[in-house]
């Protein structure tokens, strides 16, 4: 018996994995975008550029959150509710001052971690689009651009639209490590407080 998913897809051997996940979402993407009408594309934001990268990045975003992603937050939460279980069987005073003192300490730094991740891939996608929206026009007028001889301007435009880039990313990395330590190190915090 063969599985259909949404698009007419059909995957080999009847397995379900993210790669073909990703393959029938980013051809949903691609025929949803081909169906829109003109006044959709006339908008700033849904350029060629912006669109291609949508398309290029969205489907492999679902692609990691179902694999090593989601099983490691299932592994996540499995941990806590194998730890709660165990640590109230052996001595419930003490999972009782673990619970109220450190377990809220440690779902405050995973929820601060998450939420920054979430706010830099958007900060990323945004930044990134105007890039990829240049470097598509400028393949797209390839014709033009060969005829003028401005392939040495274009370069130049591209590699400095990449460097402002990362310089801003670096410019946020130093507050994101300082968030990314605090949330690798205070579960380590609370488990040294509970052995003691």
């Amino acid at each position: 018996m063969s599985t259909s998913l949404p698009g007419g897809f059909v995957p080999q051997d009847s397995k379900l994995t993210c790669q073909h996940i990703t393959a029938v979402y980013r051809q949903e993407y691609f025929n949803n975008i081909i169906s829109k009408t003109v006044a959709f594309f006339d908008e700033e934001r849904h350029s060629v550029g912006g669109l291609t990268a949508v398309v290029a990045s969205d489907p492999t975003q679902l692609q990691q959150l179902l694999g090593t992603n989601m099983g490691f937050a299932l592994i996540s939460v499995l941990n806590v509710v194998g730890c709660l279980a165990i640590s109230f069987y052996f001595g419930w005073k003490l999972s009782l001052v673990a619970l109220s003192s450190s377990l809220p300490i440690v779902l405050a730094a995973g929820f601060f971690r998450i939420r920054y991740e979430t706010q830099f891939e958007a900060t990323n996608k945004e930044v990134f689009a105007e890039s990829a929206k240049f470097a598509t026009e400028s393949v797209g007028a390839c014709r033009t651009v060969a005829a003028l001889t401005l392939e040495g301007n274009i370069v130049d435009k591209y590699d400095a639209l990449l460097r402002e880039h990362v310089k801003g990313a670096f410019k946020g990395a130093r507050f994101s490590t300082l968030i990314f330590a605090g949330s690798d190190s205070l579960p380590l915090l609370c488990m040294a407080f509970v052995l003691w």
